[in-house]
């Protein structure tokens, strides 16, 4: 306990925000203001979200001003301290990253290509990838050279957003037609998302694929004999923000 006054510094509630506002990249403020929408629309009164644009014109006035559009509020009326100090090492931009410790959910079903899929896995754990075999139901998958997988995941246990990258195989189901909604829903989340996808050789039938020619970060295995290490390179680059 101390009986001194606290120093300025005590009642500054914004400086480290706008520290850490300066710092990002572009894709990373998108992602930001993305997420204080998301939350603040829950927010039924009016009042309420107003004082949060007001609060948040304190660190950046565009970022509060977005806001306020999207909130259906009045731009602030704040004026807020002009403070253009940065610290690279607090964006993700400048992260070096590797494809150890990454998650990636393997989709597939029978009959797959034992030789080609066996490659891709074990590419992934010699780079330290945690790979997880999800398909229709648990038990055990047999690919076209009697090849064995375990499932340890299935489609109705788990959600995209829990994985950092995709590697679409496809295969034979009980459920067909369920298989492959499930093998798109999880492919249009990802993509949504700019993460990482591999698509095995026969797998883009299981999908549809966007107009243009090789979708960034979208890595295919049809007739391209560095698949393997392109994948690798995908999962390591971790997101595609200027994917379309």
């Amino acid at each position: 306990m101390t009986s001194e006054a606290p120093s300025e510094s005590f009642l500054d509630y914004f400086s480290q925000a706008r520290l850490f506002w300066n710092s990002l990249a572009s894709f990373e403020r998108k992602d930001l203001i993305d997420t204080f929408t998301y939350h603040l629309q829950y927010v039924k009164s009016k009042s309420v979200r107003e004082q949060n644009v007001e609060m948040w014109a304190n660190v950046d006035e565009e970022m509060a001003s977005i806001l306020a559009d999207r909130l259906g509020v009045e731009r602030p009326k704040v004026s807020p301290v002009k403070d253009s100090k940065s610290s690279p090492a607090l964006s993700m931009a400048n992260t070096a990253y590797s494809a150890s410790t990454q998650k990636v959910g393997v989709l597939i079903g029978d009959g797959f290509d034992g030789p080609a899929v066996k490659k891709v896995l074990e590419s992934l754990q010699q780079h330290g990838a945690f790979v997880h075999i999800i398909s229709e139901n648990l038990g055990t998958l047999t690919g076209n050279d009697g090849t064995q997988l375990e499932v340890q995941e299935t489609f109705k246990t788990k959600h995209p957003v829990l994985y950092d990258a995709f590697y679409i195989v496809g295969g034979s189901a009980e459920n067909q037609e369920e298989f492959n909604q499930y093998l798109m829903e999880f492919y249009y989340e990802a993509y949504k998302h700019y993460k990482p996808i591999g698509i095995a050789e026969n797998g883009d039938s299981y999908i549809e694929i966007p107009k243009q020619k090789n979708p960034l970060g979208v890595v295919f295995a049809a007739n391209n004999p560095e698949f393997g290490n392109q994948f690798i390179d995908a999962i390591t680059q971790t997101r595609f923000w200027d994917r379309k």
